[in-house]
């Protein structure tokens, strides 16, 4: 468990190092932390929710003009609805 907790602690600091927030005061830092991860959760979210329909956008799109195939399911534009 100690070294779980030393391998964290050695990701924070480097993740500190790098973004140069050592230099910020504390409650700078945590503003910054906090836009970040509000960052990647709206991100995260946004492509949890759209990310499937722009890939089956796109497969549809080379099932259709780059294999030649038809989509599944067509809608014809001519359709009067009478059986």
């Amino acid at each position: 468990m100690g070294r779980l907790v030393d391998l964290i602690s050695f990701w924070y600091n480097q993740y500190i190092l790098h973004t140069a927030l050592y230099m910020l005061e504390p409650w700078e830092r945590k503003l910054f932390n906090s836009l970040l991860i509000a960052f990647i959760a709206m991100a995260s979210y946004t492509t949890y929710l759209f990310l499937p329909g722009h890939l089956n956008m796109w497969r549809n799109f080379f099932d259709t003009y780059v294999f030649g195939s038809p989509p599944a399911a067509t809608i014809s534009m001519h359709d009067t609805g009478t059986a």
